[in-house]
């Protein structure tokens, strides 16, 4: 004989649709907040960037000590100008047409910005040409002087480039590690971004 068990009540369907509904309306209350919280996040690091410092390190002639940079950090690559150039527009003009030469474009390496180019006027000795972030600097770098041009990889491709002399690009960093920073994926984007605002490279992808 078998038995005759207890079927449980089931909760009425109205009642399973109100309480899925709820648990949404919460998660996007919680998303909203959270939100909320990572646009507070951006203004902050945006503040902290006016007064972050890059350290310089070296020019990237000197491989040795580019190669004991091996930290979580966000760096910035610098160009020396050279030629017969008294003003920016001339030099940047010069500078955009080799850089950009048919041979360089669609290798895997950034153009030049035009609304970063924009914010400059004055020649510097030092002009903003790239900032990045990396887990490794030194081999990011690496990355930027020696990748070849058909290689994959996104970089500036320096030695590729025949005009280029390395004692005329520099290394500064900002060493994420000495900081203490644990939250790498979160905090490098974010300064990076602010950084970019603040100088304006001159090369990128954005």
């Amino acid at each position: 004989m078998k038995c005759q068990g207890h079927t449980p009540a089931r909760a009425p369907l109205s009642s399973i649709v109100r309480r899925h509904i709820r648990g949404q309306l919460n998660h996007m209350r919680s998303l909203q907040d959270l939100d909320a919280k990572l646009s507070e996040l951006t203004d902050a690091f945006a503040s902290v960037a006016t007064d972050a410092q890059f350290q310089f390190i070296c020019t990237l002639a000197n491989e040795p000590i580019v190669e004991q940079q091996a930290y979580e950090g966000i760096y910035l690559i610098e160009t020396k100008p050279s030629g017969p150039y008294r003003d920016f527009s001339s030099w940047i003009n010069a500078f955009r047409m080799e850089w950009e030469h048919p041979q360089f474009k669609k290798s895997f390496t950034p153009n030049t910005k035009k609304k970063r180019i924009a914010f400059h006027s004055t020649l510097k000795e030092w002009m903003p040409l790239y900032i990045g972030k990396s887990k490794n600097v030194a081999s990011r770098i690496w990355e930027h002087i020696n990748l070849a041009l058909p290689d994959r990889t996104f970089a500036l491709k320096l030695r590729a480039r025949p005009s280029v002399r390395l004692c005329d690009y520099r290394l500064s960093t900002i060493n994420l590690r000495a900081l203490g920073i644990r939250n790498y994926n979160l905090v490098a984007p974010a300064l990076e971004s602010a950084m970019r605002e603040r100088l304006h490279p001159l090369v990128g992808r954005q």
